[in-house]
């Protein structure tokens, strides 16, 4: 495959997270030799490919979940002990009851998704719209 520039490596990586398409996944992140640090967005697609048991998922997923860690963001260290668990080099996350205001939840998951978007604090509950989380 062919060095992708940047902006259409992402928009390529973004469209297979989408569809679910766990292969495509792996043979993006192969290919990139330094993946842009959107690491919530691969470890997404990293999870995918491990539910599909792509050949080479298990790899990438011990490598986001460092890179997840060493980064330390807010969701990180969930995604990364969610990929330990898929990889089976961990345990699985216990779910647990959240109580979430599902209007505000739905408004930041509805819409155009270059206009739209947001986080959910895991341990409060809270919404944050995208230009919350762009301002901090």
């Amino acid at each position: 495959m062919r060095r992708l520039e940047r902006r259409e490596w992402t928009r390529q990586l973004r469209g297979a997270v989408y569809r679910g398409d766990g292969a495509a996944v792996v043979e993006l992140l192969r290919a990139e030799s330094a993946p842009l640090p959107l690491w919530q967005l691969i470890g997404d697609g990293v999870a995918i490919a491990l539910a599909q048991q792509a050949p080479g998922a298990a790899q990438l997923a011990a490598d986001c979940a460092a890179a997840l860690r060493e980064r330390d963001w807010i969701g990180d260290d969930e995604l990364a002990d969610q990929l330990d668990g898929l990889a089976g080099t961990g345990p699985v996350p216990l779910l647990r009851p959240l109580a979430v205001d599902l209007e505000q939840l739905s408004a930041i998951l509805e819409g155009d998704p270059l206009t739209t978007g947001g986080a959910l604090d895991l341990h409060t509950g809270e919404v944050w719209p995208r230009s919350a989380v762009e301002y901090a």
